[in-house]
C-alpha cells in the first residue's frame, strides 16, 4: 500500500469546480469509473518501481495525488445525426478551464489543465504523460516545479547551445506524435521514444495462428499508419497496415500493449523451418493470393478465428520478405547542408575502427533537424540510439574517454572470477544524437551521427567514471546510463553502426511479458532481443547488408517485383542463418544476463 507523499494542488475542490462549470456550459463530463482509475494506478505503480521509488513488489499505489481527479468527457455536435462522440480521459487538478466556441459544428469546445505548473498542456491524457510528474511528486519535497521533467513542465529555450556531455533536463516520457515524419518536433533536447508514424513494428495476433503446439505465428509485421489519441485505459492507439500479399486493403486499430519494435523480435528458427516446408509443398504459384484478413483484436461477432497456418503461411513469408528488405535500407528525407571537416580530429585507433571523435565546436553551427528513415524506424535529433559497437571495443587511449565502469556488488558476487563478463565493458553502447553530418572520412559523403556516448553501468558499481545525468530515460532494472566522454567532445558514428532507438523498460518489459507469458516469457530467442534493446549485450550481429536510399512508394503488401518460389526459399534460408547466428551470440553473454532478466520479469 502506497500513497503520494505530497501534492502540488492548492485548491482541493478544484476538480469539482471544473466539472460543475463545464456541465453548466453544456459539456458532457463525469468522473471516470473505477476501472479506469485502477488501470492508471497500475501503470504508475510499475513506473515508480522501475524508477526505484517503490522498492517492494507488494507496494502498490492505492490512490492518485490529493486534489487530482480522473474525468471522462464526451463531445457533442449540434448539426449531426450522431449526437454523441468519443469519451476522452483526463487527469485534472487545477481550476483553470476555458470554454469557448471554436467551430460552429460543435456546441462546445473546451480545454483543461492538469498540474498547475504544466504550462500549455491540455490535461494529463494518459498515465505515460503523468509518469514524470508523478516521479517528481515523490522526489521533490519542496515542490520545485522547475526541475519537473514532464514534457510541458518547463518552457523551452530555443537556439541555445547544447553542452555535449550534459543532456538537458527535458522529458524522457513515453510520448507519441501524430505528425508525419518530416514534420517532427524541432526540440533537439527531448529524447524521443515509443512508436512513430512510418515505423515498422510487430503486432500481436489475437488469436495466434497455430500450426502445432510449438510452432505458431504470434506477431505480424505492420506499418504504423497513424498515431491516435489515448484510449479509456490510458494507452495510445495506432492505426496499422499489415504487410503481405492479400492484405493491402486491411487497416485496423491496436493498442500500444499489442506492439513490439521491429528490432525486438526475430521469428524463431522452428517457425522459419516450418514455413520453408510449407512453401516447398505448396503447388500453386506463391504469388497468387486471395484477399486475406488477419485479426489483431479478437471480435467474436465478426472474425472469431484467424486463418489456418497453411493459408496464412505464404502471405506471412511475403510480409517477412518486404519488411526485412526495407529494414536493410535507409532514406535521407532531406539532405543536410553542413559538413564536418575532411577528417575528424581524433580517430579511434581500435580494431573496430568505426567510432571517431571531434571537438564540441563543430556541433554548435548545426541546424539540420530532419529525421532519417533507418531500417524499420525513423530516427531524429535527440534520440538515444543503440550501437552495434561494444563498450570493450572502444579504446581508452584518448584522454577524454573514460575507462569502462566496473561490476557492481551483484555481479562481483555471482562471477568473482569472470570480470570480462561483468561491468560495462561487456555491454553495448548508446549514442544521444545531437547532429547529422556528412563526413569525408573514411569515404566521401559518408552520413554519420554526432553526439555523446553512454555506457550501461551497474547502479551499485564501485567504480563509475561518468556520472549519471538528468534528462536521460530510465535504464533497465539495476542499471543506469553514464556518459563515457569528458565535456567538450562528441563522437562521430557512421550510420551502419546504429541499431535503432532505445525503448524504456517500463514499456518494453510489460509488452513482452504481457502478450503471452507462457510463450514469450520462456522463449530464449525473444529474451535475447529484449536484452539487446536494453544494451545488456552489444548488437554485434550482421543482419542484411544496409543499402542506401531504398524508397517504398507502393505501401504495405506491394513490392517492386514479384518473387518466385526459388527467391522466397533463398530469403528464408538467409533469414534462418541470421537467426541462428544471433541466437548463438546469446551463449556469449549468458548466464549472467539471464539472471537479471528474472528480476525484470518480477518488476512488471
Amino acid at each position: 500500500m502506497a500513497t503520494f507523499p505530497r501534492t502540488d494542488v492548492q485548491n482541493m475542490t478544484a476538480a469539482t469546480t471544473i466539472i460543475s462549470n463545464a456541465q453548466a456550459k453544456g459539456a458532457i463530463i463525469r468522473i471516470a469509473d473505477t476501472r479506469v482509475k485502477e488501470r492508471w494506478l497500475k501503470i504508475l505503480t510499475t513506473a515508480l518501481r522501475e524508477a526505484g521509488i517503490l522498492q517492494s513488489t507488494a507496494n502498490a499505489l492505492v490512490d492518485l495525488p490529493q486534489g487530482y481527479q480522473l474525468i471522462q468527457v464526451q463531445r457533442r455536435r449540434n448539426n449531426s445525426a450522431r449526437k454523441s462522440g468519443n469519451w476522452y480521459i483526463a487527469l485534472i487538478g487545477n481550476t483553470k478551464i476555458v470554454l469557448e466556441l471554436k467551430d460552429p459544428s460543435y456546441n462546445i469546445s473546451w480545454s483543461y489543465v492538469g498540474s498547475p505548473y504544466a504550462s500549455g498542456i491540455t490535461g494529463f491524457r494518459s498515465p505515460s504523460e503523468f509518469i514524470p510528474h508523478a516521479i517528481w511528486l515523490f522526489l521533490s519535497p519542496d515542490l520545485d516545479h522547475s526541475v519537473c521533467t514532464h514534457l510541458f513542465g518547463q518552457r523551452r529555450v530555443r537556439a541555445q547551445k547544447l553542452p555535449v556531455s550534459s543532456p538537458s533536463n527535458f522529458s524522457s516520457t513515453l510520448c507519441t506524435s501524430d505528425s508525419p515524419p518530416d514534420q517532427v518536433s524541432r526540440s533537439s533536447n527531448a529524447i524521443h521514444a515509443y512508436f512513430r508514424k512510418g515505423d515498422i513494428v510487430w503486432v500481436a495476433l489475437n488469436p495466434k495462428i497455430i500450426e502445432s503446439s510449438t510452432v505458431n505465428i504470434q506477431v505480424w509485421p505492420a506499418l504504423i499508419f497513424e498515431v491516435c489519441t489515448s484510449t479509456m485505459e490510458g494507452m495510445a492507439r495506432f492505426k496499422i497496415k499489415p504487410f503481405g500479399p492479400g492484405l493491402q486493403s486491411q487497416t485496423c486499430f491496436v493498442q500500444e500493449n499489442r506492439i513490439l519494435p521491429f528490432k525486438a523480435y526475430m521469428p524463431p528458427v522452428e517457425l522459419i523451418d516450418t514455413l520453408k516446408s510449407t512453401l516447398e509443398l505448396h503447388q500453386a504459384p506463391p504469388t497468387s493470393h486471395e484477399p486475406l484478413i488477419v485479426n489483431f483484436e479478437k471480435n467474436d461477432l465478426v472474425f472469431s478465428q484467424n486463418p489456418s497456418f497453411v493459408i496464412a503461411a505464404l502471405p506471412y513469408i511475403g510480409a517477412l520478405l518486404t519488411v526485412f528488405e526495407r529494414a536493410a535500407s535507409y532514406e535521407v528525407l532531406k539532405q543536410p547542408s553542413l559538413f564536418f571537416s575532411a577528417r575528424p580530429e581524433n580517430v579511434n585507433d581500435s580494431a573496430l575502427g568505426k567510432i571517431s571523435f571531434t571537438s564540441q565546436q563543430n556541433l554548435e553551427c548545426s541546424n539540420f533537424m530532419e529525421p532519417l528513415r533507418w531500417g524499420a524506424e525513423y530516427i531524429q535529433i535527440g534520440d538515444l540510439v543503440r550501437l552495434g559497437s561494444a563498450r570493450k571495443d572502444l579504446v581508452t587511449s584518448q584522454h577524454f574517454v573514460y575507462p569502462p565502469s566496473g561490476p557492481g556488488e551483484y555481479f562481483s558476487r555471482m562471477f568473482p572470477h569472470s570480470p570480462e563478463l561483468t561491468g560495462a565493458s561487456s555491454r553495448g553502447l548508446f549514442l544521444k544524437i545531437m547532429a547529422w553530418r556528412f563526413v569525408h572520412y573514411p569515404q566521401p559523403n559518408t552520413l554519420s551521427a554526432g553526439g555523446v556516448l553512454y555506457e550501461v553501468a551497474d547502479k551499485d558499481a564501485a567504480v563509475i567514471h561518468g556520472q549519471e545525468l538528468e534528462g536521460m530515460p530510465k535504464a533497465y532494472h539495476g542499471y543506469k546510463f553514464c556518459p563515457i566522454m569528458k565535456p567538450g567532445y562528441l563522437a562521430v558514428v557512421p550510420l551502419d553502426d546504429i541499431r535503432g532507438r532505445y525503448y524504456p523498460a517500463s514499456q518494453m518489459i510489460s509488452t513482452f511479458y504481457g502478450l503471452d507469458r507462457a510463450y514469450i516469457g520462456s522463449a530464449t530467442s525473444v529474451q535475447l532481443h529484449l536484452q539487446s534493446l536494453a544494451g545488456l549485450w552489444p548488437d554485434d550481429s550482421e543482419d542484411f547488408e544496409i543499402r542506401k536510399h531504398h524508397h517504398f512508394s507502393e505501401g504495405p503488401g506491394a513490392s517492386n517485383s514479384t518473387p518466385d518460389k526459388q527467391q522466397l526459399m533463398s530469403f528464408l534460408n538467409k533469414l534462418s542463418e541470421i537467426i541462428r547466428r544471433r541466437d548463438s551470440n546469446f551463449e556469449k553473454y549468458c548466464p549472467h544476463v539471464m539472471i537479471k532478466m528474472e528480476e525484470f520479469a518480477r518488476s512488471v
